[in-house]
């Protein structure tokens, strides 16, 4: 695991060309199929979560291209990139056990807003690996205030 030199809460202030130039770098040297990210609406609008999106976004393309400087690595294509995408059902049984996610920015509440159904292409059963994601979400103080 690898984790870039950004602040919670600020990576929408990152310097996007480095950021896509830090993550391209990964994607060479570890060379995946598949990369999976927030969508564009950042899951409820929150600034980071869209920013990852169109950074991932970008470096999977960057990644590909021989005339993009990563660093290091020869060019690698993935076979997909994944969106974190919720249909409505699915935010419904979040928030029931959760609560209603928003985020502020600007003075606008932003919230989910779900996928139609229609939208979703693939689904992935992460179930098994739930006691991972809670202990690492558990380690993210602004992720479990609620």
């Amino acid at each position: 695991m690898t984790i870039l030199d950004y602040r919670d809460q600020f990576l929408d202030q990152a310097y996007a060309r480095e950021a896509v130039r830090q993550i391209a770098r990964h994607i060479r040297r570890l060379r995946p199929h598949v990369v999976v990210t927030f969508g564009p609406d950042g899951a409820y609008g929150h600034p980071d979560h869209i920013a990852i999106s169109q950074f991932a976004t970008s470096a999977v393309l960057a990644a590909a291209d021989s005339g993009f400087d990563a660093g290091r690595g020869e060019p690698h294509t993935m076979s997909k990139v994944y969106y974190l995408a919720w249909p409505a059902s699915t935010w419904a049984v979040y928030e029931a056990a959760f609560r209603r996610l928003v985020s502020h920015v600007d003075g606008v509440e932003r919230q989910a807003t779900p996928w139609p159904d229609w939208a979703v292409t693939t689904v992935i059963d992460t179930q098994r690996w739930w006691p991972t994601v809670w202990k690492a979400v558990s380690c993210h103080q602004s992720q479990v205030t609620a």
